[in-house]
């Protein structure tokens, strides 16, 4: 059973994730404290600078803490945010494992919808180990084993990593037509401090063939950007530097795989036996 409360917290409602989203992007945080219910709720507020809207989450998910246990409370939230401070929230971004109603109810006056995502609950890893991987995974891992790819962490001291690697990242977007791609300062802001992020880089011959960066929070991680060299694929560094990453993460209570784009995207996640989470995007019928 999947303690949601426990565990409703993820990086996207840490304040160093918030406050590169406003340094990076055309996003406002406001920090925010709104009583509702005779409670007092932190409210993760931003200002949309593009669409010039007020909405609760932004890049990610959102979060109101602790989190409203039923559709009254969060309407008094909104209410109060409209009373208090004149802000007429357009746009909510409700984050997988938040323990309310909204889940099979809608909101008044704002509009649904129902989005997926994977996640790993890894108290299920640690009872069956490599077992919860499915039979191509698992064969796969041992493809990499096999043509010795080996997986370390990136070291900040060594600048010539990361931008290996961000030009693999800038060649992986353009190969899957992605829209936009993060910026390299970003990045780096990022990696600055392990406790918010870390790059792990698979190697081939001495020379690095793939890398994922993982967001931390908590007792939580979220599988943040993939890149690799399509040539070295058949070796399998991909699979390689998850399951290096499931295997040193084994004590945390769970890992979000990312949002899914695509129905292949979301079947290669649940291989991993990631298990598939609803979150909801709220919009104000204008």
């Amino acid at each position: 059973m999947v303690n949601k409360l426990q565990s409703y917290h993820c990086c996207f409602h840490d304040d160093y994730f918030k406050n590169i989203i406003t340094k990076y992007f055309q996003f406002n945080y406001i920090n925010i404290v709104i009583n509702a219910a005779n409670r007092n709720y932190k409210v993760d507020l931003f200002y949309n600078e593009i669409d010039k809207i007020y909405q609760i989450g932004v890049i990610g998910y959102g979060g109101i803490f602790p989190a409203p246990q039923s559709c009254f409370v969060l309407e008094e939230i909104i209410f109060n945010l409209k009373i208090s401070h004149d802000i007429d929230i357009k746009k909510i971004i409700i984050p997988p494992l938040f323990p309310c109603e909204l889940f099979v109810e809608n909101l008044n006056k704002y509009l649904k919808t129902e989005m997926t995502t994977q996640i790993i609950v890894m108290q299920e890893f640690r009872e069956l180990g490599y077992r919860l991987f499915k039979g191509g995974v698992r064969t796969d891992i041992r493809c990499a084993e096999k043509n010795q790819i080996t997986v370390h962490c990136y070291n900040k001291n060594n600048r010539s990593e990361l931008m290996f690697f961000y030009d693999l990242y800038i060649k992986t977007m353009k190969k899957v037509n992605a829209n936009y791609c993060i910026s390299l300062p970003l990045i780096e802001d990022l990696l600055n401090d392990e406790r918010n992020a870390e790059l792990f880089l698979a190697y081939y011959n001495g020379k690095i063939v793939s890398g994922s960066i993982i967001l931390k929070s908590k007792n939580n991680i979220f599988y943040w950007i993939n890149a690799s060299d399509s040539v070295s694929l058949k070796f399998k560094p991909n699979h390689k530097v998850l399951s290096h990453i499931i295997t040193k993460y084994s004590d945390i209570d769970y890992i979000n795989l990312g949002f899914s784009h695509s129905d292949t995207l979301r079947q290669f996640k649940k291989t991993w036996g990631a298990k598939d989470f609803k979150y909801y995007v709220f919009e104000k019928a204008f």
